[in-house]
């Protein structure tokens, strides 16, 4: 069914491309040379007057960043750690409605760090999935 979508979207296109082929391939109304005219006569812009030349180039950063970096990271710990110890097992929605301003899929990354730290223990899967705190090593 997708494929069948797909086969008629690609072949409209090709159709649409077809029909509009002149339009395309024309040349393009502003050409170069006006352009180079319209700045002759302006002289040479000053590198250091330039509005830009002083900034900082922006860092490519993927992702999202609510600027809490590692402080939002052990306030996250400590109210989970926090839940564990108030409730005999927890869900990732348990600790969602307990945290603001913070994704499910963060919440559970933090929750398979502590069971990776040895703090909590997970029990089942995937939705099924709860976590319980971990009962201390006893000292000999």
């Amino acid at each position: 069914m997708n494929s069948d979508l797909l086969c008629e979207e690609y072949a409209s296109l090709a159709l649409f491309a077809e029909s509009q082929a002149e339009r395309i391939q024309a040349p393009s109304v502003v050409q170069e040379s006006t352009i180079a005219a319209a700045y002759i006569g302006q002289g040479d812009v000053n590198p250091a007057e330039a509005p830009d030349s002083n900034k900082k180039p922006m860092q490519n950063s993927k992702g999202h960043s609510n600027g809490n970096g590692k402080k939002g990271q052990i306030n996250r710990r400590k109210v989970l750690m926090d839940l564990l110890n108030k409730k005999d097992r927890i869900s990732i929605k348990d600790a969602a409605s307990a945290i603001d301003g913070c994704s499910e899929k963060t919440i559970q990354r933090e929750l398979l760090a502590l069971v990776r730290d040895g703090l909590a223990i997970k029990e089942g899967e995937r939705r099924w999935s709860s976590y319980r705190k971990a009962s201390p090593l006893p000292t000999t």
